[in-house]
């Protein structure tokens, strides 16, 4: 990705950079979680989306 997660939020949403930092950092544990639980990709997905309005296609930049 061009723009960061984090950068999107701070343009998008207005975000301080800080905020917006501390949300990705907080989606990547959860997402880390749904996946040490064996919650579907689709579940994923859906997470992504309602936490951080983003397509799927950003799982990428959040998985370790």
């Amino acid at each position: 990705m061009l723009e960061s997660i984090a950068d999107i939020l701070v343009r998008r949403d207005g975000y301080d950079r800080d905020e917006a930092e501390d949300t990705v950092a907080h989606v990547k544990e959860e997402i880390l979680y749904m996946l040490d639980n064996k919650y579907s990709l689709f579940e994923v997905e859906n997470f992504i989306q309602s936490e951080l309005g983003l397509e799927p296609d950003y799982i990428l930049e959040l998985l370790p």
